[in-house]
C-alpha cells in the first residue's frame, strides 16, 4: 500500500488489508557503523524524500545522494563503499530474507514511516467487495485508512516528504504524522487520536491541524 496513489479510480475499492508487517525503517551501513558513528560528509543513499528529510533533520553533517535500483543493488553499493549508508523498509528486507543485512532498526518515534509502509492491501471492483472482505485485518485496515486519508487531505505524493503511522490500542486509534521540506529544515509533526471506527476522520483532522 505504500506505493498506491492517494486517489483511487472510480469503481475500485479496498475491501481488505492483510496483517501489517513491521512498519519501521532499517539502516544498512558500510562496515556496520551506527547513525551516530557516520563521519562528516558521509554519503547516505536514498531515493525517498521522506528518508532524506529525516536524515538531514537529525544528522545534518551527512550528505544525502540519490540511490536507485532494487534492494540487492542498493545493498551492493553499501557493501562496496560506494555509499556509506542507506535506509530500507524492514518489511521488504524480511520478505527477501535479508534482514540480517540491517545495522540498526530505527524506531517509529525517531524515523516516522511512509504512509502504509509494511501493509499489503487487496483492491477489487466495488461489486466484488463482499467476496474479499473476510480477509480483512481490522487493526491494519483502520490504521492504513487514517494514514491514507491524512496523505490525501494534504495532497501528498512521492514528491512530498511526508510520513504517517497509526496503531490501535484497544478501541483507540493513535496517529502521528509529519510533513517537511526536502532538506528537513521545516519539519512539522502532528499527533491525534480517537475511536478506531473513525479512522478516516482522525486522518483528516490530523491533516487540518498540520495545515494550521
Amino acid at each position: 500500500m505504500k506505493d498506491v496513489a492517494a486517489d483511487v479510480p472510480e469503481g475500485l475499492t479496498f475491501p481488505a488489508m492483510l496483517k501489517r508487517e513491521d512498519p519501521r525503517d532499517a539502516l544498512v551501513t558500510y562496515k556496520g557503523k551506527t547513525l551516530e558513528e557516520l563521519p562528516e560528509g558521509a554519503l547516505c543513499g536514498t531515493s525517498s524524500l521522506r528518508r532524506q528529510a529525516h536524515m538531514l533533520h537529525k544528522y545534518p553533517h551527512v550528505s544525502v545522494v540519490s540511490l536507485r535500483g532494487n534492494v540487492a543493488t542498493r545493498l551492493e553499493k553499501v557493501e562496496t563503499g560506494e555509499v556509506m549508508a542507506t535506509l530500507l523498509a524492514v518489511a521488504g528486507l524480511k520478505r527477501l530474507g535479508l534482514l540480517a543485512k540491517a545495522t540498526q532498526i530505527l524506531e517509529v518515534d525517531d524515523f516516522l514511516p511512509a504512509i502504509a509502509q509494511g501493509a499489503i492491501g487487496i483492491q477489487c471492483r466495488e461489486k466484488d467487495h463482499d467476496f474479499f472482505a473476510p480477509l480483512n485485518h481490522f487493526a491494519t485496515f483502520q490504521a492504513v485508512t487514517a494514514e491514507r486519508t491524512f496523505m490525501r487531505a494534504l495532497q501528498g505524493s512521492c514528491r512530498t516528504p511526508m510520513a504517517g503511522y497509526a496503531h490501535l490500542e484497544g478501541d483507540t486509534l493513535f496517529f502521528k504524522g509529519m510533513m517537511s521540506d526536502p532538506q528537513g529544515q521545516k519539519m512539522r509533526f502532528v499527533s491525534h487520536e480517537g475511536p478506531a471506527l473513525e479512522s478516516a476522520r482522525i486522518g483528516e483532522e490530523a491533516a487540518e491541524r498540520l495545515k494550521q
